[in-house]
């Protein structure tokens, strides 16, 4: 299936559907690999009114399916802070398209280097990405 995919920069008024996104990421993706404990914690960190203010701080660009945010990207000056996607449409390239949006820019910010700091299966995501890019050392 190829989805009609776009990436745009996020605003407040997306702080609802962005916390939605990675709430359910954490609860199906990440449960996998983390305590009940730890993702409750986490999803203290991702409520509706702290993603707001996230909103504010970082720069978080957002895929769009159908009009619908299917997954949030944050930059933090040259970190990549977080890539989360929608676990109903893992799969279809969107972690790695966010991944590329947010590299641009930490670049176009005339940063060297974009820096990540990655949870649970990413690992796995970032390895694929590296390898298809032609890379033989990986960052880890």
């Amino acid at each position: 299936m190829t989805l009609e995919l776009t990436i745009r920069g996020a605003n407040e008024d997306d702080a609802e559907a962005v916390s939605r996104v990675i709430l359910a990421a954490l609860r199906q993706t990440n449960a996998k690999d983390y305590s009940q404990d730890i993702i409750a914690r986490v999803e203290q960190s991702f409520s509706p009114s702290a993603v707001s203010v996230l909103l504010r701080k970082r720069r978080v660009s957002v895929a769009v399916v159908r009009g619908r945010i299917v997954g949030p990207a944050s930059l933090d000056g040259s970190i990549v802070r977080s890539v989360f996607v929608d676990p109903e449409l893992r799969g279809h390239g969107i972690g790695k398209r966010l991944m590329a949006e947010v590299e641009e820019a930490a670049h176009a910010g005339w940063c060297h280097r974009a820096d990540r700091a990655v949870l649970g299966d990413g690992r796995a995501i970032l390895r694929r990405a590296w390898i298809q890019a032609g890379s033989r050392q990986l960052p880890w």
